[in-house]
């Protein structure tokens, strides 16, 4: 197998601590798209082929970079955007503490996003000549499951021979080949205005009646099979 210059763990960490340091919760686009531009930017220097898809519905841009090649790629699908609201680093800034790096959003995913743009780059950069060619494809809106990215990640997963994606490791270190699958639903509760004190028997509390709801949902909760659930926002 061909392989690449990995470079020094010292200047991976300085880059990467770059890419947390910029916040990039996904409501907001304009701060995804500044790290899109970081990764563009770089990805065109190296000489990748670049596709940049514009955002929609509030969200930020796609970003795909194709490395030369014959034949069906391998797809390498991550996102730069993060739970995280603006503001975060200031309780939770970037460290290095021992052989851990921390940060809001390092974990899920912008470290493995990171590496594998890094990897794409450094192919590019030294020539490498893969058996395939590479297809990475960086997305805005992971973090509330990508309403605007899944028919990109769908159209070019259906082209590819395999696909990666670079989420981090299960428990001590183990390779996640599966995650669980999500679903979002919207419940209304209306109430009944009445005086609490004279005519209380004539009134209907949604805030009650949703306490009784968010109770009923949490019963749902089972850790043994995987099944959680978050009633949230409200």
């Amino acid at each position: 197998m061909p392989a690449t210059e990995v470079g020094n763990s010292e200047d991976l960490l300085t880059e990467l601590s770059a890419w947390i340091k910029m916040e990039t919760p996904t409501t907001d686009a304009a701060a995804v798209n500044k790290l899109m531009d970081v990764a563009e930017g770089e990805l065109t220097r190296a000489g990748a082929a670049i596709t940049r898809i514009p955002g929609r519905n509030g969200f930020g841009d796609n970003l795909i970079a194709r490395t030369p090649g014959i034949g069906k790629p391998v797809l390498v699908a991550g996102h730069l955007d993060t739970v995280w609201a603006h503001g975060t680093l200031d309780t939770m800034p970037y460290a290095v503490n021992g052989t851990k790096a921390h940060g809001p959003g390092i974990y899920d995913m912008k470290a493995g996003s990171f590496l594998a743009f890094h990897a794409v780059r450094s192919i590019l950069l030294q020539g490498i000549v893969t058996p395939r060619p590479i297809v990475l494809l960086l997305t805005p809106d992971e973090e509330v499951g990508s309403p605007t990215s899944r028919w990109l990640i769908e159209q070019e997963a259906a082209q590819a021979a395999m696909v990666l994606i670079p989420e981090p490791a299960g428990g001590g270190g183990a390779c996640v080949t599966a995650r669980k699958g999500v679903g979002r639903f919207t419940m209304r509760i209306e109430g009944r205005g009445s005086h609490a004190g004279g005519a209380f028997e004539d009134g209907a509390s949604a805030v009650v009646e949703l306490s009784h709801q968010i109770i009923g949902l949490h019963r749902m909760v089972d850790i043994e099979r995987g099944i959680t659930l978050n009633a949230a926002p409200i």
